[in-house]
């Protein structure tokens, strides 16, 4: 069985679709997420943008079953949804919580956490807010595979299109995805049945870019620098988490 097939599996042995919280990352977004790092190695997930921690609860259930662990950063900026997600989250003891602001938090908490392969995804900021995170953040050699949601081209085309031309073409699950039949296709028709009359943004597309790094894209993205990052350009900011982390530590990096 493919990573993919076993992650829709489990998918729909523990009805994903049915626990879908609106606003969170698909259902079958997440599954090909998972699959695509189990077939990279990832022992660790990060993630930026938690909500109500319907996406933070399928990363843990990765980190179940693979021996994994899972570190979240969020805003928390309505107490009552990050209570009712810290709550669902509660019983597992791989999750780790913080709240922050990525732009301030995340880099403490990757440089915390440099051990193992990683992976880091980002659900908030949005657009460039969230390319800057994952530009900043794959200057870190642990950090081997990025992924960034409310990327769909159709939808966001400047956007999509500077993360190509700086990155490379990101993975969907279209591009791997191609049987007709099978677990994955099985799912993604019950996901388009279930969630159609109440979802808020397309479903007929995947927006969650995947892209596992070498050492070339990490180079480049480290460097990368452009008006729309605003404050936040990626170097100057891999730089800020580094000598924060550094000060942190009396001055041991």
């Amino acid at each position: 069985m493919t990573p993919l097939d076993k992650w829709s599996v489990i998918a729909g042995e523990e009805d994903w679709i049915g626990r879908w919280t609106q606003s969170a990352i698909y259902p079958t977004e997440l599954v090909f997420f998972l699959a695509f790092c189990e077939g990279a190695g990832i022992k660790r997930m990060f993630e930026s943008g938690r909500y109500e921690g319907y996406s933070t609860e399928r990363l843990a259930a990765y980190a179940e079953r693979e021996g994994a662990d899972v570190h979240s950063v969020d805003l928390e900026s309505f107490p009552d949804v990050a209570q009712r997600g810290r709550e669902r989250l509660s019983r597992y003891r791989s999750v780790h919580l913080t709240k922050g602001n990525a732009f301030h938090v995340l880099g403490q908490v990757v440089q915390s956490h440099p051990d193992v392969p990683a992976a880091l995804v980002v659900d908030g900021p949005k657009l460039f807010g969230a390319m800057s995170v994952l530009f900043a953040a794959a200057a870190f050699p642990w950090i081997r595979v990025i992924a960034m949601h409310n990327l769909d081209p159709r939808e966001q085309p400047e956007a999509a299109a500077f993360f190509t031309r700086v990155a490379g073409r990101p993975r969907y699950f279209e591009d791997e995805a191609t049987e007709a039949d099978g677990p994955f296709a099985r799912l993604r028709a019950a996901e388009i049945e279930r969630l159609s009359p109440q979802v808020k943004r397309p479903l007929d597309r995947s927006s969650l870019a995947v892209l596992k790094l070498d050492d070339a894209v990490r180079d480049r993205l480290r460097w990368t620098m452009d008006r729309r990052f605003g404050w936040h350009q990626p170097p100057v900011l891999h730089w800020r988490w580094r000598l924060k982390y550094v000060l942190s530590r009396g001055g041991q990096a």
